[in-house]
């Protein structure tokens, strides 16, 4: 297996990636993966894409743009929007690469990326096979469960930083915090989950631009679950913190081919031991099970 470092044009910037491909005198099938909210792709994804190459799988694992080796100023804007448009652009280059086979392209998510990679594969039928871990499928599940008492500064610092994007600038605010604290997620144990996995030399920020708590109620990819055909892996964690079960289960519901696996565990242990190696063999399984059969 070689690893190569790849970039590919997304809209109005560029990602930086990954490029794993597997020995193989044949075209390749290939998974696309991206990070969770306010992650990079250096946050144990590249344990989850070594798995895959092992298998016999390539993988295109990116940065969205504006995170981590990915160009732009505004650094981690989390947008739903923009992240579909870079997960649409990676497909657009995979299928361009002379290794991969077109025809099998298949997508890869954890939390929000989970959701994002949902909602690309509803709109495009040739998607062979969908992987979503702990999903983040229903913003307004997961509202519910954000303390009320912040909602109205943090719209208002949304406010601002949308008016000052106006004018080229950007108000910023806490990304992860303990309950209590002022910042965007402060469900219990995720602060302390989330700099646990920041990789060591990293200049990522506990910071992001406040304006998605706007774009944030838009994100409810449950109501296009319905159009999502092809094979889809579903794992969840029956303590997740902050994402609503139901809505991962009403969800999966809509999907017609949908594989559904409980954990006992929250939504931050997936990338940890003894979790983290149970749920990439399962990953690994259910894509060669459907990509390495034909």
């Amino acid at each position: 297996m070689k690893k190569i470092k790849v970039s590919f044009a997304s809209a109005d910037g560029a990602c930086a990636a990954d490029l794993y491909l597997p020995e193989s005198d044949k075209k390749l099938p290939v998974i696309i993966m991206a990070h969770g909210f306010g992650a990079e792709r250096t946050w144990k994804l590249p344990d989850f894409a070594s798995r895959f190459a092992a298998a016999g799988l390539a993988v295109l694992l990116f940065d969205y743009r504006n995170f981590g080796e990915s160009p732009g100023d505004l650094r981690q804007w989390v947008s739903p929007s923009r992240h579909r448009e870079d997960y649409k652009a990676a497909i657009e280059y995979a299928r361009r690469r002379a290794e991969i086979d077109p025809d099998r392209v298949c997508l890869w998510g954890a939390s929000l990326s989970g959701g994002n990679a949902l909602m690309v594969a509803a709109d495009d039928e040739k998607i062979a096979a969908l992987s979503c871990l702990v999903p983040f499928f229903d913003a307004w599940a997961v509202m519910q469960r954000m303390p009320v008492v912040g909602l109205l500064p943090v719209t208002a610092m949304a406010i601002a930083d949308w008016a000052a994007s106006l004018f080229g600038q950007s108000v910023t605010m806490q990304l992860a915090g303990d309950p209590g604290e002022f910042a965007f997620l402060t469900f219990p144990g995720w602060k302390s989950g989330i700099l646990d996995s920041v990789p060591a030399g990293s200049s990522w920020q506990n910071r992001l631009p406040a304006r998605i708590a706007l774009e944030l109620p838009l994100h409810r990819p449950t109501l296009v679950a319905d159009r999502v055909k092809c094979p889809t892996l579903i794992q969840y964690g029956k303590r997740d913190e902050g994402i609503p079960v139901q809505s991962v289960l009403d969800t999966a519901k809509k999907i017609a081919h949908a594989e559904i696996e409980e954990y006992s565990m929250g939504h931050i242990q997936p990338f940890k031991e003894p979790w983290f190696s149970k749920i990439a063999a399962k990953q690994a399984d259910f894509f060669a099970k459907h990509l390495l059969a034909t």
